[in-house]
């Protein structure tokens, strides 16, 4: 049976950071220019004016589509993306970051994306991640449809980084969010706790500037 108790027990969300740092890059070309699109990116309402907003769009497979921002006030010169180390938490593939200015800083295609740093050529404000997780969930053996996400986002930091995260995580039609858990990423114990609240059709959480790396989990029953 999938319960919350089971939820608690559920393993660490350490990221496990990658060290290797590139310039604006497309994929397979690390060494080349960013590439530039478009007019520009027009951040969504919900983002703070400094902080972040992910979005986490579930699927009816279960995996996740992500749209990851990151605003600042002061120029933000790096990113650095990390995984979970929590057992069974999904790989990101499909990674693209874009610029403030439309920039295409890197464009990864269809392969799984390992833990690695973007050192900016050219700082921005504004940074959108798009990606997908496939990971494993794990499914109630008593509730059809209903499972549970270990990760809606992975971790993604950028230099410097300030303010608060918004988590948002909504279900595919004919599906729910039934409730969020997060995991507290500073505490020795590997504990997964309830948190958030509905908004909307979906659910979201705001963990403060010191709680931006912790592990945000999803309830779900899938259609």
């Amino acid at each position: 049976m999938l319960t919350w108790s089971f939820a608690f027990a559920a393993a660490a969300a350490l990221l496990v950071e990658g060290v290797l740092l590139v310039g604006a890059v497309r994929s397979g070309d690390e060494t080349g220019p960013a590439e530039l699109r478009g007019d520009g990116l027009l951040p969504p309402s919900a983002l703070p004016s400094q902080g972040m907003l992910v979005v986490g769009q579930i699927r009816a497979d279960g995996s996740v589509e992500v749209t990851q921002w990151i605003r600042s006030f002061d120029a933000i010169t790096g990113l650095r993306l990390s995984e979970w180390s929590a057992p069974g938490a999904p790989r990101p593939t499909d990674l693209r970051l874009v610029a403030a200015d439309g920039t295409i800083l890197a464009d990864e295609g269809s392969g799984e994306v390992e833990p690695r740093g973007v050192r900016l050529d050219r700082p921005t404000s504004l940074v959108r991640a798009t990606y997908v997780l496939n990971g494993t969930t794990d499914e109630s053996s008593t509730k059809p449809g209903r499972r549970l996400v270990p990760a809606v986002s992975v971790g993604l930091e950028s230099t410097p980084q300030a303010g608060p995260t918004f988590v948002q995580v909504r279900a595919p039609v004919g599906g729910e969010v039934l409730s969020l858990a997060c995991d507290d990423a500073r505490s020795p114990v590997d504990l997964l706790r309830p948190c958030g609240q509905p908004v909307g059709t979906g659910w979201q959480v705001r963990l403060s500037a010191d709680a931006r790396a912790d592990r945000v989990a999803a309830l779900v029953d899938l259609p």
